[in-house]
């Protein structure tokens, strides 16, 4: 039997084009686990109030015996842990979300839960992952402690449609157009095709008709 507890460790990765960002508004984290996904306890609570890149390292209770030996259970067969995220916000806004993954994973390597934050600095959804693939049952390593770490994403800004450029252009066929100055530089039968096929068409059956009225004499 082994004692488990579990040691949050929020590691803060900016993902912006300045690395000196700042929240002055302070957040609120608290973290529950629950190997059913109906029963929660609470594991580590933690106030920001700015979130600077770097680590920080929170104190979590400890889980008791039997919760132990549930969640070695539970990885033998290979079911999930929840985790749920309780955000409370300085305008007393409170948001929940839920995360899961393998048992197994957090006894075989610190779990990653993925937290996504919008261009606002508001946390928008979370997700919890491996941090490494999972091996075997036998690789099974009863640790002391069991690490999350949060990982703070913002949105990247994709490539945005030349939209200058095309509009430009448009204006410029416009003005052509308006001026006369549009040159068709089709050949004479793509031009005229619609006039010559049906002339061609009568002329043959016009002959055709003729042959027919010759042979009839």
């Amino acid at each position: 039997m082994f004692s488990l507890c579990l040691n949050i460790l929020l590691s803060v990765v900016a993902v912006v084009t300045t690395q000196d960002m700042e929240y002055d508004s302070p957040v609120s984290l608290t973290i529950y686990h629950a190997l059913d996904g109906q029963h929660w306890y609470e594991a580590g609570k933690t106030n920001l109030h700015n979130l600077n890149p770097g680590k920080i390292s929170v104190p979590v209770s400890a889980m008791n015996k039997e919760i132990s030996q549930a969640l070695l259970g539970k990885c033998k067969e290979d079911e999930f842990m929840h985790i749920k995220t309780v955000i409370q916000t300085a305008v007393s806004k409170e948001l929940e979300f839920l995360s899961f993954a393998k048992s197994c994973a957090f006894l075989q390597s610190p779990a990653l839960l993925n937290v996504n934050v919008d261009h606002a600095g508001s946390i928008v959804s979370t997700s919890l992952s491996p941090s490494v693939n999972m091996g075997s049952i036998d690789e099974i390593i009863k640790p002391s402690t069991l690490d999350v770490n949060y990982v703070f994403k913002h949105p990247e800004i994709g490539p945005m449609p030349d939209t200058a450029t095309y509009i430009n252009r448009l204006d410029k066929e416009r003005e052509a157009k308006e001026r006369g100055s549009t040159q068709d530089n089709r050949s004479f039968f793509a031009k005229y095709w619609m006039y010559i096929v049906p002339v061609v068409l009568f002329v043959l059956l016009s002959g055709s008709a003729n042959a027919d009225a010759s042979s009839g004499r």
